[in-house]
């Protein structure tokens, strides 16, 4: 029996384009969202504690410390170093890793409240009576600070530092008391990673 030269086509052709929608499936599997970097200047922590959230980029009023509506606090109050991980379902770690180098949140680790943060000098250095710049806080280099938010999400921060207007705190006007920023406001580099997994 003849058949026609369409005959055979047809099937090559539902086969071809079969397979090529299966092939394509293949590639259109969802990437991780790389998250952007942002920087905070100067969360003033100098007279209370300053509350705040990762994901809006937004300090949180100091009457909602007691809510989940903050994944980070700092304190900067009588010269004092100190910050805390929301303990209502957040936790925080201290990360022997530079912050450009940190691609991945550790998936266990974290420490509710401020335990991670308990030894200030995991994540900060008191430069004393003898280093220059004399007596200043200054932030430890190749650590990161990692957050896993109340909402399940996963931050990095970066300190960049804890004067206020964040200054070059390598500078004579730095080193002189008289002129010396204010203490107690906090400068950071930060990222969250909003699409649930751990990657940044």
């Amino acid at each position: 029996m003849k058949r026609s030269l369409f005959s055979f086509l047809v099937p090559g052709i539902a086969f071809a384009l079969v397979f090529s929608t299966g092939c394509k499936k293949d590639h259109d599997d969802p990437k991780p969202v790389s998250p952007d970097v942002k920087t905070k200047i100067d969360l003033n922590a100098s007279v209370h504690t300053a509350y705040f959230n990762l994901t809006t980029g937004e300090e949180v009023a100091v009457t909602d410390a007691s809510t989940n509506k903050w994944d980070v606090a700092f304190d900067g109050v009588d010269e004092n170093i100190y910050m805390t991980a929301n303990p209502l379902g957040g936790g925080a770690q201290i990360v022997s890793a530079a912050f450009e180098a940190l691609t991945e949140a550790p998936a266990d680790g974290y420490l509710s409240g401020d335990a991670a943060f308990a030894d200030f000098t995991t994540w900060a250095n008191y430069t004393g009576a003898t280093t220059q710049p004399l007596h200043a806080v200054l932030p430890k280099a190749g650590i990161t600070i990692v957050i896993k938010t109340p909402a399940g999400k996963y931050a990095k921060i970066q300190l960049l530092g804890f004067y206020q207007g964040n200054p070059d705190t390598s500078t004579p006007q730095f080193a002189d008391f008289s002129t010396r920023p204010a203490y107690g406001y906090y400068s950071i580099k930060y990222t969250i990673q909003t699409d649930g997994s751990r990657k940044f």
